[in-house]
Parts: C-alpha cells; sequence; structure tokens
C-alpha cells in the first residue's frame, strides 16, 4: 500500500469521524443544538471537507520546514567537525559517510549516519 494511499485513507477516516461527531446521519434530531448543527450543515461540511484538512497539511509542512532546517544545520556542524578530525573525502557527493567511514563503529561517526538518516526520513514523509 503507498503512502499516498495511507493518507488518503486517513483523511477519509478523519472525515468519517468528524461526520459522526457532528451526528450528519441524524436527520431526525430537531432540537436544541442540533437544530444548530443542522441549520450549519454546508459550513460544517465545508469545514470537515477542506478547512481543517488545509490547515492540517499547512501546520504539518511547517514543522517538516522546521525539523529539516534543524537536521541540516546539525549536520552541517557535524560534517564541519569530522572534516577536522578524518580525512578530506569522508564523505560521498550526496552528503552520506562513505562506507569504509560508516561502519567503523565510532561514535561521532555514528551519529553524523544516524542524523544523515533522519534526514531522509524527513524528506520521504515530506513526499507523502
Amino acid at each position: 500500500m503507498s503512502t499516498q494511499t495511507t493518507r488518503d485513507g486517513n483523511r477519509e477516516q478523519l472525515q468519517e469521524l468528524l461526520r459522526e461527531l457532528f451526528q450528519f446521519d441524524a436527520a431526525d434530531l430537531d432540537f436544541g443544538v442540533y437544530r444548530i448543527l443542522n441549520q450549519r450543515r454546508d459550513r460544517i461540511e465545508q469545514f470537515i471537507e477542506d478547512d481543517l484538512l488545509d490547515a492540517v497539511d499547512e501546520s504539518l509542512e511547517s514543522l517538516a520546514d522546521a525539523k529539516r532546517a534543524e537536521i541540516e544545520e546539525e549536520l552541517e556542524e557535524k560534517a564541519t567537525e569530522l572534516r577536522q578530525d578524518w580525512d578530506d573525502d569522508i564523505f560521498n557527493p550526496d552528503g552520506s559517510l562513505k562506507d569504509q567511514y560508516a561502519n567503523l563503529g565510532q561514535k561521532d561517526l555514528e551519529e553524523y549516519q544516524d542524523l544523515w538518516e533522519t534526514q531522509e526520513d524527513v524528506a520521504v514523509a515530506e513526499e507523502t
């Protein structure tokens, strides 16, 4: 199952939960707060279909941007430290550690590798 399919499924599940919460299927309820909800049904439906999900998407994007920037800064700091302590050719052109360094078991190299993998995980999460 693709991440897009999972995401769409999660969105639909949230929308159905909200419809249940607002009791859209209970048209026979026409008193008190239910009367107000029925009168505002179109607006509530717009909120469920568009407004809420757009706001969630924007918030998640903002969080992902902040996380990515934080990781990139940490990676750059760690890369600077590694260049001082190790050979200049420690990195592949894409910024990842070369295999002969990635598996040495050195704490500083492992920390960099963990940050690199976290950066890739964030990139995958942003694509979904």
